[in-house]
């Protein structure tokens, strides 16, 4: 449950309305008792999304950064997924009744009728949010985290007061662009917040993205035995599905490497990787096995930006390939496209889907199919292989691919 001395600062801070005074990128901070420095945001004067979001260290300001910096209008789905899922910020969140869990509702019920406050109108119910890279946003984590709510509702409280006589420009506080390095400073004086000075901004980091340390060299030179074939488009996506170990933990999300050969649209199997970040290796190797399987030699990697360039330049250079960073991927697209069409199937559809891909096949003249190229063919074999159509079926598919 959340503490009582929470709710006091969360309603405390609802009737200053201070969203109404502050922008989300007019960022003041706070020094938190434990030495830390909170970045705070103040959401909802668009009136989409009112929150006080709080943003600790370096590692929060970074996350900031980044939502503030990007544009997810001009991302692909998988893009926007992500960034989505990238802040790294605590917020106690003003909302709709119907966006609480049970028992978040039955805890702001709680409060309110014990202290007489009657829940109604617009975002009227607060909500207290993690937010952790790569992870679902969930209750909070600790009671430190509480206490950095609690501490930057304090001052955003004593803040909205100064701001009844005075504008925001006027304490230091304005808009922060790529060039701000400063943003005013609030501390905890005599049991009272007041402007003490100001914080230094964290510089922009580049991002350093993740590269295998090893890989598996006997696969590498089994694949070196077969002929070169087929330039594959590569991304590291974050895969849709959330991922939950226990009912306590935040569900996670994993990512997973999307390879497809771009004239024929062949896609191998990804793999979902938990903790690709710290060891990309992993990825690498699955690919290796896939490419293996299929007796697949490849002839060049085009890859969707400089993160999947890292993960794969190490397995480019062992294989004497080239590989060229191109945004513009037609296979890779339809390929993404229709792993969220997959995902988005019920199991009756999918099964009519795999039926009429048989079909298609059994209309094509032998000569035809005898030709196809084998990576075609591939997710056929797979389809008799796992049993997954009629058993009339099976066997026409069985007598036209020669099995």
């Amino acid at each position: 449950m959340i503490s009582d001395r929470l709710y006091d600062a969360a309603f405390q801070y609802k009737k200053t309305k201070l969203w109404k005074d502050l922008w989300d990128t007019e960022l003041f901070a706070v020094k938190m008792q434990d030495g830390e420095t909170g970045y705070i945001s103040i959401m909802g004067m668009s009136g989409e999304y009112c929150a006080l979001g709080v943003y600790i260290g370096e590692e929060g300001y970074q996350s900031f950064r980044k939502i503030a910096g990007e544009r997810p209008e001009t991302m692909t789905f998988f893009q926007q997924h992500e960034f989505a899922l990238s802040q790294n910020c605590c917020q106690m969140v003003l909302c709709q009744k119907d966006e609480l869990s049970e028992e978040e509702l039955a805890d702001v019920r709680r409060y309110a009728k014990a202290n007489g406050i009657r829940l109604a109108g617009k975002n009227a119910y607060p909500q207290f949010v993690k937010h952790t890279p790569f992870r679902y946003p969930w209750k909070l984590q600790s009671r430190q985290d509480e206490e950095y709510v609690y501490q930057a509702l304090m001052a955003a409280i004593t803040l909205a007061d100064l701001l009844v006589d005075t504008a925001p420009f006027e304490l230091g506080i304005r808009e922060v662009t790529a060039k701000t390095s400063r943003v005013p400073l609030m501390e905890l004086v005599d049991g009272r917040y007041r402007f003490t000075g100001s914080a230094v901004l964290p510089k922009e980091k580049k991002k350093a993205y993740a590269a295998p340390r090893s890989l598996n060299e006997i696969g590498i030179r089994s694949l070196k035995k077969f002929p070169k074939r087929g330039v594959w488009e590569c991304e590291v996506i974050l895969f849709p599905g959330p991922i939950q170990d226990t009912p306590q933990e935040a569900p996670y999300f994993s990512h997973a490497l999307m390879t497809v050969e771009s004239r024929t649209q062949y896609i191998l199997p990804p793999e979902l990787t938990a903790d690709y970040e710290t060891h990309p290796e992993d990825m690498v190797n699955h690919f290796i096995d896939m490419l293996i399987g299929q007796k697949m030699m490849p002839e060049m990697f085009l890859v969707r930006d400089e993160r999947t360039c890292v993960l794969l330049q190490k397995l480019a250079e062992k294989l004497g390939v080239s590989i060229i960073i191109q945004k513009d991927l037609p296979a890779l697209d339809d390929a993404e496209e229709s792993l969220l069409e997959h995902l988005d199937t019920s199991p009756e559809e999918e099964q009519e889907e795999l039926l009429m891909m048989a079909e298609l096949l059994l209309q094509m003249d032998d000569e035809d199919v005898k030709n196809m190229p084998e990576e075609v063919l591939e997710p056929f074999r797979m389809l008799l292989n796992m049993g997954a159509l009629p058993e009339e079926l099976t066997k026409k598919l069985a007598k036209k691919l020669g099995i």
